[in-house]
């Protein structure tokens, strides 16, 4: 697909109205219970198929999934975990190494980072949220474009998992994408696991 900056609005616009309509199915999911049961899907997943990788994790916020119990069994289990910083807008995400005694502060949008930023790492397996998602591993995000950036930036140098963390509920049969769109490798929800590329 190539860039139409006529057809890129037509999308933009598009998924603007669908992140209104998500909003209000999202504030109806029990995500204390859902994440319960992501979170038991996803060590599934990883155990069978990306042992001993280095994973980014995120610091959620509201209607996400709450991944911060399994961040912290797996650093005591395996190591190597960092979560995303935003450090310019409009730039591919950094990130650094996180673990339950990492110093916290407020970053960009008022979600929590490591306060020592120091050596960035480059991870194996991107933990995303996310506010829909579709057959196709298209994800409707909050529309900042960072995860798109990062993954746009890290694929052409290594095998990188992106993996979306999510209810069933916030499937879509279908979600506009532009060129610039990077697909999800996998989609974890309360009740399956969708491999969505080959790769994986």
């Amino acid at each position: 697909m190539e860039n139409n900056p006529v057809k890129d609005a037509e999308i933009n616009a598009q998924k603007q109205e669908l992140r209104r309509l998500m909003q209000v199915k999202l504030q109806t999911i029990d995500w204390t219970e859902i994440s319960i049961q992501v979170l038991k899907n996803l060590r599934i997943f990883l155990q069978d198929s990306l042992k001993e990788k280095r994973i980014a994790g995120y610091w959620p916020i509201v209607n996400e999934i709450n991944i911060i119990p399994f961040l912290k069994a797996w650093c005591l289990e395996k190591g190597s975990v960092c979560l995303p910083v935003v450090q310019e807008k409009n730039s591919p995400l950094k990130f650094y190494t996180w673990t339950p005694e990492t110093e916290m502060e407020p970053g960009r949008y008022q979600i929590l980072v490591p306060k020592e930023k120091i050596n960035p790492v480059v991870p194996d397996i991107l933990l995303i949220p996310l506010t829909a998602f579709d057959k196709s591993g298209h994800r409707l995000g909050k529309g900042g474009g960072y995860y798109d950036r990062t993954l746009h930036e890290l694929r052409p140098f290594k095998t990188v998992h992106a993996i979306g963390l999510a209810a069933e509920e916030q499937y879509l049969p279908s979600i506009p994408y532009s060129f610039h769109d990077q697909p999800l490798d996998v989609v974890v929800t309360e009740k399956r696991i969708y491999r969505l590329r080959t790769h994986v």
